[in-house]
């Protein structure tokens, strides 16, 4: 900042804005960065994953696939270990996406209570969906009071499902079957012997996955 300033003097001349304002960034960091903590990293998308849930659980996955004038919403179903149970895509008469996600999601909670002998997880990646079910009743948005509702009174009697929300790349295994299902028009049951190779992929590497980190347990 001084070198600017003598050059204007002896010069005669303005000095130039860009060396000012580099000047000034270097006299902060210069006065703050040895002050400065270091952060923890914080996770980021890429690195969200399908984890299994605890040991005697199921974890049942859900997404949609929204199309010109329908939609597709499927459930993967796994247990602790990774284990395909049962997957299932349906087509529903819906374009819009929070609805899908909706019905998706309620499917999936009456698939959970016919589960009653071990407890159940939902994983969403609609998060104003998940959000709802969690909030209270004047914090739920009123095109969402219908669904909410009909969750909570299947779920009335049955403890022993929970919901969560997770990023998209821990739900690509329902992603994949919801948009090859509705691209290919095929719906109903499918699993590893009868599904498309994403798919099945993404079941197989997920799985590979949760029996490491079973092995590390």
């Amino acid at each position: 900042m001084k070198t600017c300033r003598n050059k204007a003097v002896n010069e005669r001349s303005p000095p130039v804005e860009g060396q000012v304002i580099k000047s000034l960034q270097k006299l902060f960091l210069e006065h703050w960065w040895p002050k400065v903590p270091m952060l923890t990293r914080v996770p980021t998308r890429s690195s969200a994953r399908w984890c299994c849930p605890n040991q005697g659980m199921l974890k049942l996955n859900c997404d949609a696939a929204v199309g010109d004038l329908s939609s597709c919403i499927a459930i993967v179903t796994r247990d602790w270990r990774g284990k395909l149970a049962f997957a299932i895509s349906k087509k529903v008469n819906t374009n819009i996406p929070v609805q899908a996600e909706a019905y998706a999601i309620l499917l999936a909670v009456h698939i959970a209570i016919n589960f009653s002998v071990c407890s159940c997880v939902i994983e969403s990646d609609c998060k104003v969906c998940i959000d709802a079910i969690k909030s209270g009743v004047n914090l739920i948005p009123w095109r969402l009071l219908n669904f909410v509702e009909s969750v909570k009174n299947v779920i009335s009697d049955y403890s022993h499902v929970s919901f969560n929300w997770v990023h998209r790349e821990a739900n690509q295994a329902t992603h994949e079957l919801a948009n090859w299902s509705l691209n290919q028009s095929v719906f109903g049951s499918f699993d590893l012997g009868f599904g498309t190779p994403s798919f099945v992929n993404v079941i197989l590497a997920e799985a590979s996955q949760a029996s490491v980190s079973v092995i590390d347990l």
